[in-house]
């Protein structure tokens, strides 16, 4: 009789330090981006969508303006980034990347994302030893000087 009630115990113990530990297991991504963060990023991805509705309606004008304003309420992240914040945003610079590059060709003036770019690339912006990345590092800052020329 007295090993049931015990055993009844060791098992909601065993449940409570399951509940605590869970919470704790959660990946540090998710914990790194707070509720202020992912409404900012939640309004640069309506930006960036907004962008790219502009470009489907040919309203390059409109485009390029959400694109610049999506791109500076970006630039805050190259900051201070975090592992979470980074991977959180990473979506949505992926589609204002892409926004970006057909106002490139559309001749529109847009705002230089090359820091983006570096924060955002797949090796972190770090060329291996001895190379250059044309993408990440060359064009951006051919886009950003001499664009127009």
């Amino acid at each position: 009789m007295m090993r049931s009630p015990l055993r009844r115990l060791s098992t909601i113990l065993v449940a409570l330090v399951a509940l605590a530990i869970v919470p704790m297991s959660r990946s540090a991504d998710a914990q790194e981006v707070n509720a202020a963060q992912r409404r900012e990023l939640r309004r640069i991805e309506g930006l960036v969508d907004d962008a790219v509705r502009a470009l489907e309606a040919d309203r390059m004008d409109r485009a390029s303006e959400r694109l610049t304003a999506a791109v500076a309420a970006l630039e805050p992240i190259t900051t201070a980034p975090t592992e979470g914040l980074v991977t959180a945003a990473k979506p949505i610079y992926d589609k204002l990347k892409t926004v970006h590059a057909r106002l490139t060709l559309e001749e529109m003036e847009v705002p230089n994302i090359g820091a983006l770019d570096l924060l955002f690339s797949a090796d972190g912006g770090t060329p291996a030893e001895g190379t250059v990345s044309f993408e990440t590092q060359i064009a951006p800052m051919l886009v950003g000087k001499c664009g127009r020329c």
